[in-house]
Protein backbone atom coordinates (compact mmCIF):
# COMPACT_ATOMS: atom_id res chain seq x y z
CA UNK A 1 0.00 0.00 0.00
CA UNK A 2 1.05 3.61 -0.39
CA UNK A 3 3.33 4.93 2.36
CA UNK A 4 2.17 7.58 4.82
CA UNK A 5 4.15 10.82 4.86
CA UNK A 6 5.39 11.82 8.33
CA UNK A 7 5.65 15.44 7.20
CA UNK A 8 2.11 15.79 5.87
CA UNK A 9 -0.01 18.53 7.38
CA UNK A 10 -2.60 16.96 9.68
CA UNK A 11 -3.85 20.05 11.49
CA UNK A 12 -4.15 23.75 10.81
CA UNK A 13 -2.89 24.42 14.33
CA UNK A 14 0.87 25.07 13.96
CA UNK A 15 2.91 25.69 17.12
CA UNK A 16 6.60 25.11 16.49
CA UNK A 17 6.96 26.63 13.02
CA UNK A 18 5.98 29.83 11.26
CA UNK A 19 2.79 29.91 9.21
CA UNK A 20 2.10 32.43 6.48
CA UNK A 21 -1.30 32.72 4.81
CA UNK A 22 -1.69 35.14 1.94
CA UNK A 23 -5.38 35.29 1.00
CA UNK A 24 -6.31 36.27 -2.52
CA UNK A 25 -9.79 36.39 -4.00
CA UNK A 26 -10.66 34.91 -7.35
CA UNK A 27 -14.31 34.89 -8.29
CA UNK A 28 -16.13 33.26 -5.35
CA UNK A 29 -13.16 31.13 -4.26
CA UNK A 30 -10.85 32.06 -1.36
CA UNK A 31 -7.28 30.98 -2.16
CA UNK A 32 -4.65 30.97 0.59
CA UNK A 33 -0.98 30.35 -0.04
CA UNK A 34 0.52 28.23 2.73
CA UNK A 35 4.16 28.00 3.81
CA UNK A 36 5.53 26.17 6.84
CA UNK A 37 9.19 26.40 7.82
CA UNK A 38 11.47 24.13 9.83
CA UNK A 39 13.32 27.09 11.37
CA UNK A 40 12.36 30.38 12.99
CA UNK A 41 14.44 32.31 10.44
CA UNK A 42 12.15 31.10 7.64
CA UNK A 43 14.98 29.78 5.51
CA UNK A 44 14.24 26.04 5.37
CA UNK A 45 10.84 25.19 3.95
CA UNK A 46 8.90 22.27 5.38
CA UNK A 47 5.59 22.53 3.49
CA UNK A 48 4.22 24.63 0.66
CA UNK A 49 0.83 24.56 -1.03
CA UNK A 50 -2.53 26.26 -1.46
CA UNK A 51 -5.85 26.14 0.35
CA UNK A 52 -8.99 26.80 -1.69
CA UNK A 53 -12.04 27.56 0.42
CA UNK A 54 -10.27 25.96 3.39
CA UNK A 55 -9.24 22.71 1.63
CA UNK A 56 -5.83 21.61 0.32
CA UNK A 57 -5.83 22.06 -3.44
CA UNK A 58 -3.37 21.61 -6.28
CA UNK A 59 0.26 20.58 -5.86
CA UNK A 60 1.73 20.41 -2.33
CA UNK A 61 5.40 19.86 -1.57
CA UNK A 62 7.01 18.56 1.65
CA UNK A 63 10.73 18.81 2.48
CA UNK A 64 12.99 17.10 4.99
CA UNK A 65 14.80 19.19 7.59
CA UNK A 66 17.92 19.17 5.40
CA UNK A 67 15.97 20.91 2.62
CA UNK A 68 15.55 17.88 0.35
CA UNK A 69 12.19 17.19 -1.24
CA UNK A 70 10.39 14.30 0.45
CA UNK A 71 6.94 14.34 -1.16
CA UNK A 72 5.00 15.97 -3.98
CA UNK A 73 1.25 15.42 -3.84
CA UNK A 74 -1.83 16.68 -5.61
CA UNK A 75 -5.09 17.54 -3.85
CA UNK A 76 -8.64 18.50 -4.64
CA UNK A 77 -11.09 19.51 -1.91
CA UNK A 78 -8.66 18.27 0.76
CA UNK A 79 -8.23 14.76 -0.67
CA UNK A 80 -5.49 13.18 -2.79
CA UNK A 81 -6.36 13.63 -6.45
CA UNK A 82 -3.82 12.91 -9.16
CA UNK A 83 -0.21 11.77 -8.78
CA UNK A 84 1.42 11.38 -5.33
CA UNK A 85 5.18 10.96 -5.25
CA UNK A 86 7.85 10.28 -2.59
CA UNK A 87 11.60 10.78 -3.06
CA UNK A 88 14.86 9.23 -1.86
CA UNK A 89 17.35 11.48 0.01
CA UNK A 90 19.45 11.64 -3.20
CA UNK A 91 16.51 13.25 -5.02
CA UNK A 92 15.51 10.23 -7.11
CA UNK A 93 11.88 9.20 -7.08
CA UNK A 94 11.00 6.45 -4.58
CA UNK A 95 7.25 5.87 -5.01
CA UNK A 96 4.52 7.02 -7.34
CA UNK A 97 0.81 6.38 -7.16
CA UNK A 98 -2.39 7.91 -8.51
CA UNK A 99 -5.57 8.87 -6.67
CA UNK A 100 -9.13 9.81 -7.57
CA UNK A 101 -11.05 11.70 -4.90
CA UNK A 102 -8.88 10.27 -2.12
CA UNK A 103 -8.97 6.66 -3.37
CA UNK A 104 -5.81 5.02 -4.73
CA UNK A 105 -6.36 3.89 -8.30
CA UNK A 106 -4.38 2.98 -11.41
CA UNK A 107 -0.64 2.24 -11.65
CA UNK A 108 1.61 2.09 -8.57
CA UNK A 109 5.42 2.07 -8.86
CA UNK A 110 8.48 1.95 -6.59
CA UNK A 111 12.17 2.52 -7.38
CA UNK A 112 15.46 1.97 -5.55
CA UNK A 113 17.71 4.95 -4.85
CA UNK A 114 19.68 4.05 -8.00
CA UNK A 115 16.48 4.44 -10.09
CA UNK A 116 16.07 0.68 -10.56
CA UNK A 117 12.44 -0.42 -10.71
CA UNK A 118 11.58 -2.48 -7.58
CA UNK A 119 7.76 -2.69 -7.59
CA UNK A 120 5.08 -2.29 -10.20
CA UNK A 121 1.38 -2.99 -9.74
CA UNK A 122 -2.13 -1.69 -10.04
CA UNK A 123 -4.81 -0.47 -7.63
CA UNK A 124 -8.53 -0.63 -8.31
CA UNK A 125 -10.64 1.40 -5.90
CA UNK A 126 -7.95 1.31 -3.15
CA UNK A 127 -7.43 -2.49 -3.50
CA UNK A 128 -4.49 -4.24 -5.11
CA UNK A 129 -5.59 -5.73 -8.43
CA UNK A 130 -4.24 -7.63 -11.43
CA UNK A 131 -0.50 -8.19 -12.03
CA UNK A 132 2.11 -7.14 -9.45
CA UNK A 133 5.87 -7.49 -9.95
CA UNK A 134 8.64 -7.07 -7.35
CA UNK A 135 12.34 -6.74 -8.22
CA UNK A 136 15.60 -6.69 -6.27
CA UNK A 137 17.56 -3.42 -6.19
CA UNK A 138 19.79 -4.97 -8.83
CA UNK A 139 16.81 -5.11 -11.19
CA UNK A 140 16.56 -8.92 -11.12
CA UNK A 141 13.04 -10.35 -10.69
CA UNK A 142 11.98 -11.32 -7.16
CA UNK A 143 8.25 -12.09 -7.23
CA UNK A 144 5.31 -12.01 -9.60
CA UNK A 145 1.80 -12.09 -8.19
CA UNK A 146 -1.74 -11.71 -9.43
CA UNK A 147 -4.40 -10.18 -7.19
CA UNK A 148 -7.94 -11.40 -7.62
CA UNK A 149 -10.79 -10.44 -5.29
CA UNK A 150 -8.25 -9.12 -2.75
CA UNK A 151 -6.42 -12.47 -2.71
CA UNK A 152 -2.74 -12.62 -3.69
CA UNK A 153 -1.80 -15.47 -6.01
CA UNK A 154 2.00 -15.85 -6.22
CA UNK A 155 3.11 -17.06 -9.64
CA UNK A 156 6.92 -16.80 -9.49
CA UNK A 157 9.55 -16.22 -6.81
CA UNK A 158 13.36 -15.91 -7.06
CA UNK A 159 15.93 -15.73 -4.27
CA UNK A 160 18.55 -12.97 -4.14
CA UNK A 161 20.98 -15.16 -6.08
CA UNK A 162 18.57 -15.38 -9.01
CA UNK A 163 17.52 -19.00 -8.33
CA UNK A 164 13.85 -19.57 -9.12
CA UNK A 165 12.25 -21.19 -6.05
CA UNK A 166 8.62 -20.92 -7.10
CA UNK A 167 7.30 -21.54 -10.61
CA UNK A 168 3.75 -21.58 -11.96
CA UNK A 169 2.39 -21.11 -8.42
CA UNK A 170 4.27 -24.03 -6.88
CA UNK A 171 7.44 -23.97 -4.80
CA UNK A 172 9.02 -21.99 -1.98
CA UNK A 173 9.18 -18.31 -1.02
CA UNK A 174 12.35 -17.45 0.88
CA UNK A 175 13.07 -13.99 2.32
CA UNK A 176 16.41 -12.83 3.80
CA UNK A 177 17.25 -10.20 6.39
CA UNK A 178 18.54 -6.98 4.87
CA UNK A 179 22.24 -7.15 4.01
CA UNK A 180 22.47 -10.68 5.41
CA UNK A 181 22.57 -14.29 4.28
CA UNK A 182 20.32 -15.26 7.20
CA UNK A 183 16.91 -16.46 6.03
CA UNK A 184 14.04 -14.48 7.57
CA UNK A 185 11.23 -16.80 6.52
CA UNK A 186 10.54 -19.70 4.21
CA UNK A 187 7.11 -21.01 3.18
CA UNK A 188 5.59 -23.36 0.65
CA UNK A 189 3.07 -22.58 -2.08
CA UNK A 190 0.58 -24.75 -3.94
CA UNK A 191 -1.63 -23.34 -6.68
CA UNK A 192 -0.15 -19.87 -6.03
CA UNK A 193 -1.24 -19.69 -2.38
CA UNK A 194 0.53 -20.45 0.89
CA UNK A 195 0.17 -24.12 1.70
CA UNK A 196 2.02 -26.46 4.04
CA UNK A 197 4.98 -25.76 6.31
CA UNK A 198 6.22 -22.21 7.02
CA UNK A 199 9.16 -21.22 9.23
CA UNK A 200 10.34 -17.81 10.45
CA UNK A 201 13.76 -17.08 12.03
CA UNK A 202 15.37 -14.43 14.21
CA UNK A 203 18.42 -12.66 12.83
CA UNK A 204 20.61 -14.80 15.13
CA UNK A 205 19.43 -17.91 13.25
CA UNK A 206 17.14 -19.39 15.90
CA UNK A 207 13.55 -20.22 14.97
CA UNK A 208 11.01 -17.46 15.70
CA UNK A 209 7.84 -19.37 14.78
CA UNK A 210 6.66 -22.24 12.65
CA UNK A 211 3.42 -23.79 11.53
CA UNK A 212 1.31 -24.60 8.48
CA UNK A 213 -0.84 -22.73 6.00
CA UNK A 214 -3.96 -24.13 4.40
CA UNK A 215 -5.57 -22.36 1.44
CA UNK A 216 -3.50 -19.25 2.15
CA UNK A 217 -4.24 -18.86 5.88
CA UNK A 218 -2.61 -20.17 9.06
CA UNK A 219 -4.09 -23.45 10.15
CA UNK A 220 -3.29 -26.14 12.72
CA UNK A 221 -0.62 -25.96 15.43
CA UNK A 222 1.65 -22.90 15.44
CA UNK A 223 4.64 -22.65 17.78
CA UNK A 224 6.40 -19.37 18.72
CA UNK A 225 9.86 -19.20 20.31
CA UNK A 226 12.04 -16.92 22.42
CA UNK A 227 15.40 -15.91 20.96
CA UNK A 228 17.09 -18.38 23.31
CA UNK A 229 15.29 -21.21 21.50
CA UNK A 230 12.75 -22.11 24.20
CA UNK A 231 9.05 -22.21 23.31
CA UNK A 232 7.13 -19.00 23.99
CA UNK A 233 3.62 -20.17 23.06
CA UNK A 234 1.71 -22.91 21.28
CA UNK A 235 -1.68 -22.35 19.75
CA UNK A 236 -4.16 -24.12 17.55
CA UNK A 237 -5.60 -22.17 14.60
CA UNK A 238 -8.58 -22.82 12.38
CA UNK A 239 -8.43 -20.67 9.25
CA UNK A 240 -6.28 -18.02 10.97
CA UNK A 241 -8.51 -17.93 14.07
CA UNK A 242 -7.49 -19.33 17.45
CA UNK A 243 -9.43 -22.52 18.09
CA UNK A 244 -8.39 -25.27 20.48
CA UNK A 245 -5.69 -25.61 23.11
CA UNK A 246 -3.40 -22.69 23.99
CA UNK A 247 -0.22 -22.66 26.09
CA UNK A 248 2.29 -19.94 26.90
CA UNK A 249 5.67 -20.42 28.63
CA UNK A 250 8.20 -18.43 30.63
CA UNK A 251 11.68 -18.12 29.03
CA UNK A 252 12.79 -20.81 31.48
CA UNK A 253 10.39 -23.25 29.81
CA UNK A 254 7.93 -23.40 32.68
CA UNK A 255 4.24 -23.03 31.81
CA UNK A 256 2.87 -19.48 32.14
CA UNK A 257 -0.69 -19.86 30.79
CA UNK A 258 -2.82 -22.69 29.51
CA UNK A 259 -6.40 -22.73 28.31
CA UNK A 260 -8.72 -23.11 25.33
CA UNK A 261 -10.08 -20.99 22.49
CA UNK A 262 -13.25 -21.55 20.52
CA UNK A 263 -13.71 -19.45 17.39
CA UNK A 264 -11.15 -16.89 18.52
CA UNK A 265 -12.48 -16.43 22.06
CA UNK A 266 -11.28 -17.78 25.39
CA UNK A 267 -13.52 -20.56 26.72
CA UNK A 268 -13.61 -23.10 29.57
CA UNK A 269 -10.87 -23.42 32.22
CA UNK A 270 -7.78 -21.17 32.10
CA UNK A 271 -4.81 -21.44 34.46
CA UNK A 272 -1.93 -19.01 35.07
CA UNK A 273 1.44 -19.79 36.72
CA UNK A 274 4.54 -17.93 37.87
CA UNK A 275 8.06 -19.02 36.91
CA UNK A 276 8.31 -21.09 40.09
CA UNK A 277 5.49 -23.32 38.77
CA UNK A 278 3.08 -21.93 41.37
CA UNK A 279 -0.45 -21.19 40.20
CA UNK A 280 -1.39 -17.48 40.36
CA UNK A 281 -5.01 -17.66 39.20
CA UNK A 282 -7.49 -19.95 37.55
CA UNK A 283 -11.08 -19.80 36.34
CA UNK A 284 -13.57 -20.18 33.55
CA UNK A 285 -14.13 -18.08 30.43
CA UNK A 286 -17.25 -17.80 28.32
CA UNK A 287 -17.36 -15.93 25.02
CA UNK A 288 -13.96 -14.42 25.78
CA UNK A 289 -14.95 -13.09 29.23
CA UNK A 290 -14.32 -14.33 32.75
CA UNK A 291 -17.40 -16.26 33.78
CA UNK A 292 -18.05 -18.60 36.67
CA UNK A 293 -15.75 -19.51 39.57
CA UNK A 294 -12.32 -17.82 39.84
CA UNK A 295 -9.51 -18.16 42.35
CA UNK A 296 -6.41 -15.99 42.86
CA UNK A 297 -3.28 -17.10 44.72
CA UNK A 298 -0.28 -15.68 46.59
CA UNK A 299 3.22 -16.56 45.26
CA UNK A 300 3.27 -19.23 47.97
CA UNK A 301 0.28 -20.88 46.21
CA UNK A 302 -1.96 -20.04 49.18
CA UNK A 303 -5.37 -18.75 48.11
CA UNK A 304 -5.67 -14.94 48.06
CA UNK A 305 -9.30 -14.49 46.93
CA UNK A 306 -12.18 -16.34 45.29
CA UNK A 307 -15.58 -15.57 43.83
CA UNK A 308 -17.69 -15.61 40.69
CA UNK A 309 -17.72 -13.61 37.46
CA UNK A 310 -20.70 -13.01 35.23
CA UNK A 311 -19.54 -12.19 31.69
CA UNK A 312 -16.46 -10.29 32.80
CA UNK A 313 -17.88 -8.69 35.96
CA UNK A 314 -17.52 -9.84 39.56
CA UNK A 315 -20.84 -11.02 40.95
CA UNK A 316 -22.02 -12.30 44.33
CA UNK A 317 -20.03 -12.82 47.53
CA UNK A 318 -16.22 -12.64 47.25
CA UNK A 319 -13.83 -13.88 49.93
CA UNK A 320 -10.29 -12.60 50.53
CA UNK A 321 -7.64 -14.28 52.69
CA UNK A 322 -4.39 -13.59 54.50
CA UNK A 323 -1.46 -15.58 53.12
CA UNK A 324 -1.54 -17.59 56.34
CA UNK A 325 -5.04 -18.81 55.45
CA UNK A 326 -7.26 -16.70 57.72
CA UNK A 327 -10.17 -14.80 56.21
CA UNK A 328 -9.26 -11.14 55.60
CA UNK A 329 -12.30 -9.62 53.86
CA UNK A 330 -15.77 -10.53 52.62
CA UNK A 331 -18.34 -8.61 50.63
CA UNK A 332 -20.89 -8.55 47.84
CA UNK A 333 -20.34 -7.53 44.20
CA UNK A 334 -23.19 -6.59 41.87
CA UNK A 335 -22.09 -6.05 38.25
CA UNK A 336 -18.48 -5.51 39.44
CA UNK A 337 -19.50 -2.87 42.03
CA UNK A 338 -19.16 -3.33 45.78
CA UNK A 339 -22.60 -3.31 47.42
CA UNK A 340 -24.15 -3.85 50.86
CA UNK A 341 -22.07 -4.80 53.93
CA UNK A 342 -18.32 -5.40 53.64
CA UNK A 343 -16.34 -6.80 56.58
CA UNK A 344 -12.59 -6.97 57.25
CA UNK A 345 -10.94 -9.12 59.95
CA UNK A 346 -7.63 -9.34 61.79
CA UNK A 347 -5.69 -12.60 61.42
CA UNK A 348 -7.09 -13.54 64.82
CA UNK A 349 -10.64 -13.51 63.48
CA UNK A 350 -11.56 -10.33 65.35
CA UNK A 351 -13.37 -7.73 63.23
CA UNK A 352 -11.16 -4.90 61.97
CA UNK A 353 -13.68 -2.87 59.95
CA UNK A 354 -17.24 -3.09 58.71
CA UNK A 355 -19.46 -0.79 56.67
CA UNK A 356 -21.78 -0.26 53.75
CA UNK A 357 -21.12 0.19 50.04
CA UNK A 358 -23.38 1.60 47.35
CA UNK A 359 -22.39 1.70 43.68
CA UNK A 360 -18.80 0.72 44.59
CA UNK A 361 -18.40 3.60 47.09
CA UNK A 362 -18.49 3.63 50.87
CA UNK A 363 -21.94 4.89 51.78
CA UNK A 364 -23.63 4.64 55.18
CA UNK A 365 -22.44 3.68 58.66
CA UNK A 366 -18.87 2.41 59.17
CA UNK A 367 -17.14 1.11 62.27
CA UNK A 368 -13.60 -0.10 63.02
CA UNK A 369 -12.04 -1.97 65.94
CA UNK A 370 -8.72 -2.62 67.63
CA UNK A 371 -7.40 -6.18 67.59
CA UNK A 372 -8.65 -6.49 71.18
CA UNK A 373 -12.25 -5.95 70.04
CA UNK A 374 -12.48 -2.41 71.42
CA UNK A 375 -14.17 0.17 69.16
CA UNK A 376 -11.71 2.46 67.32
CA UNK A 377 -13.77 4.64 64.91
CA UNK A 378 -17.45 5.24 64.20
CA UNK A 379 -19.00 7.43 61.54
CA UNK A 380 -20.71 7.74 58.17
CA UNK A 381 -19.70 7.89 54.54
CA UNK A 382 -21.60 9.48 51.67
CA UNK A 383 -20.68 8.52 48.09
CA UNK A 384 -17.19 7.44 49.12
CA UNK A 385 -16.36 10.36 51.43
CA UNK A 386 -16.47 10.74 55.20
CA UNK A 387 -19.58 12.77 55.97
CA UNK A 388 -21.41 13.69 59.15
CA UNK A 389 -20.50 12.96 62.79
CA UNK A 390 -17.33 10.96 63.49
CA UNK A 391 -15.89 9.82 66.78
CA UNK A 392 -12.71 7.90 67.55
CA UNK A 393 -11.57 6.06 70.67
CA UNK A 394 -8.34 4.96 72.27
CA UNK A 395 -7.97 1.29 73.01
CA UNK A 396 -8.76 2.02 76.68
CA UNK A 397 -12.20 3.29 75.66
CA UNK A 398 -11.45 7.01 76.15
CA UNK A 399 -12.45 9.40 73.33
CA UNK A 400 -9.61 10.18 70.87
CA UNK A 401 -11.41 12.72 68.66
CA UNK A 402 -14.91 13.84 67.72
CA UNK A 403 -16.35 16.23 65.18
CA UNK A 404 -18.16 16.63 61.87
CA UNK A 405 -17.03 16.19 58.28
CA UNK A 406 -18.59 17.25 55.02
CA UNK A 407 -17.34 15.42 51.94
CA UNK A 408 -14.12 14.43 53.74
CA UNK A 409 -13.43 17.99 55.05
CA UNK A 410 -13.60 18.80 58.78
CA UNK A 411 -16.30 21.34 59.70
CA UNK A 412 -17.41 23.22 62.86
CA UNK A 413 -16.19 22.28 66.36
CA UNK A 414 -13.61 19.52 66.82
CA UNK A 415 -12.10 18.10 69.98
CA UNK A 416 -8.98 15.96 70.31
CA UNK A 417 -7.98 14.14 73.48
CA UNK A 418 -5.09 12.41 75.22
CA UNK A 419 -5.52 8.76 76.13
CA UNK A 420 -6.03 9.77 79.79
CA UNK A 421 -9.25 11.58 78.82
CA UNK A 422 -7.89 15.14 79.01
CA UNK A 423 -8.28 17.49 76.05
CA UNK A 424 -5.33 17.80 73.64
CA UNK A 425 -6.68 20.52 71.31
CA UNK A 426 -10.01 22.19 70.56
CA UNK A 427 -11.28 24.58 67.93
CA UNK A 428 -13.29 25.02 64.76
CA UNK A 429 -12.83 24.05 61.12
CA UNK A 430 -14.27 25.40 57.92
CA UNK A 431 -13.85 23.26 54.81
CA UNK A 432 -10.94 21.43 56.39
CA UNK A 433 -9.05 24.56 57.54
CA UNK A 434 -8.67 25.72 61.14
CA UNK A 435 -10.44 28.98 61.93
CA UNK A 436 -11.00 31.15 65.02
CA UNK A 437 -9.65 30.52 68.51
CA UNK A 438 -7.80 27.25 69.15
CA UNK A 439 -6.54 25.84 72.43
CA UNK A 440 -3.73 23.32 72.89
CA UNK A 441 -3.15 21.48 76.17
CA UNK A 442 -0.51 19.57 78.07
CA UNK A 443 -1.44 16.01 78.97
CA UNK A 444 -2.26 17.04 82.55
CA UNK A 445 -4.93 19.47 81.30
CA UNK A 446 -2.99 22.76 81.58
CA UNK A 447 -3.01 25.08 78.56
CA UNK A 448 0.07 24.75 76.34
CA UNK A 449 -0.88 27.51 73.84
CA UNK A 450 -3.81 29.36 72.32
CA UNK A 451 -4.45 31.78 69.49
CA UNK A 452 -6.44 32.35 66.33
CA UNK A 453 -6.40 30.93 62.82
CA UNK A 454 -7.62 32.49 59.58
CA UNK A 455 -8.16 29.95 56.78
CA UNK A 456 -5.73 27.50 58.39
CA UNK A 457 -2.98 30.05 59.15
CA UNK A 458 -1.98 31.51 62.51
CA UNK A 459 -2.92 35.17 62.77
CA UNK A 460 -2.82 37.69 65.60
CA UNK A 461 -1.52 37.16 69.12
CA UNK A 462 -0.55 33.68 70.32
CA UNK A 463 0.41 32.78 73.88
CA UNK A 464 2.56 29.81 74.89
CA UNK A 465 2.91 28.46 78.45
CA UNK A 466 5.27 26.43 80.60
CA UNK A 467 3.92 23.06 81.73
CA UNK A 468 3.42 24.49 85.23
CA UNK A 469 1.10 27.22 83.91
CA UNK A 470 3.32 30.31 83.68
CA UNK A 471 3.47 32.36 80.45
CA UNK A 472 6.46 31.36 78.26
CA UNK A 473 6.03 33.40 75.07
CA UNK A 474 3.71 35.93 73.52
CA UNK A 475 4.04 36.17 69.74
CA UNK A 476 2.35 37.96 66.88
CA UNK A 477 1.54 36.11 63.63
CA UNK A 478 0.40 37.07 60.16
CA UNK A 479 -0.36 34.43 57.55
CA UNK A 480 1.33 31.74 59.63
CA UNK A 481 4.58 33.68 59.99
CA UNK A 482 5.79 35.63 63.01
CA UNK A 483 5.13 39.29 62.33
CA UNK A 484 5.28 42.10 64.89
CA UNK A 485 6.26 42.11 68.58
CA UNK A 486 7.31 39.00 70.47
CA UNK A 487 8.17 38.57 74.15
CA UNK A 488 9.79 35.56 75.87
CA UNK A 489 9.63 35.04 79.66
CA UNK A 490 11.70 33.23 82.25
CA UNK A 491 9.84 30.76 84.48
CA UNK A 492 9.83 33.52 87.17
CA UNK A 493 7.90 35.66 84.63
CA UNK A 494 10.76 38.13 84.18
CA UNK A 495 11.21 39.17 80.54
CA UNK A 496 13.89 37.13 78.72
CA UNK A 497 13.77 38.67 75.22
CA UNK A 498 11.85 41.46 73.56
CA UNK A 499 11.94 41.08 69.78
CA UNK A 500 10.33 42.09 66.51
CA UNK A 501 9.66 40.00 63.40
CA UNK A 502 8.73 40.97 59.87
CA UNK A 503 7.25 38.25 57.67
CA UNK A 504 8.97 35.52 59.68
CA UNK A 505 12.39 37.20 59.85
CA UNK A 506 14.03 39.09 62.77
CA UNK A 507 13.62 42.87 62.47
CA UNK A 508 14.32 46.05 64.45
CA UNK A 509 15.80 46.21 67.96
CA UNK A 510 16.08 43.04 70.05
CA UNK A 511 16.57 43.36 73.84
CA UNK A 512 17.98 40.57 76.01
CA UNK A 513 17.54 40.39 79.83
CA UNK A 514 18.79 38.22 82.67
CA UNK A 515 16.53 36.50 85.18
CA UNK A 516 16.69 39.55 87.51
CA UNK A 517 15.26 41.76 84.78
CA UNK A 518 18.52 43.55 83.92
CA UNK A 519 19.20 44.41 80.25
CA UNK A 520 22.32 42.46 79.24
CA UNK A 521 22.45 42.77 75.45
CA UNK A 522 20.92 44.58 72.53
CA UNK A 523 20.95 43.68 68.85
CA UNK A 524 19.62 45.46 65.82
CA UNK A 525 18.30 43.63 62.70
Amino acid sequence: MFLKNPFRLTSFNIITALLFLFPTHSMSQVVQEYELFWDKDQKVLKTKGNFVDGFEDGTWRFWNEDGKLNERSNYYLGAFHGPVEFFHPNGNIKQQGFFKWGVQDSVYTEWAANETLTTKGYFNNDIKDSLWQVFFDSGKPKMTSVYKDSTELVVEFYDKNGVQLLKSGKGVEKEYFLNSNQVRWEMNYEDSIKSGQATYWFRNGTTAKRGEFYQGVKNGIWIYYYKNGTVWKELSLLRDQRDGKFAEYHPSGNVSVKGNYIKGKKERLWQFYNDEKQITMKGEFSNGMQHGDWEYYYPSAKIESKGKYNLGKREGVWLFYYETGEKWREGLYVADNKESTWTTWFESGQKLQEGEYKNDKSDGYWESWYSTGKVKDQGNYQTGKMHGDWIGYFENGKVNYKGQLKEELKQSAWEFYFSNGNKRETGNYKDGLRIGEWFYYFEDGKIESHGSYVAGEKNGTWEFYYDFGALKRKDSFKKNRMHGKSVMYYPNQKVMVKSVYSKGKPSGNWLFYNERGDLVNEKKY
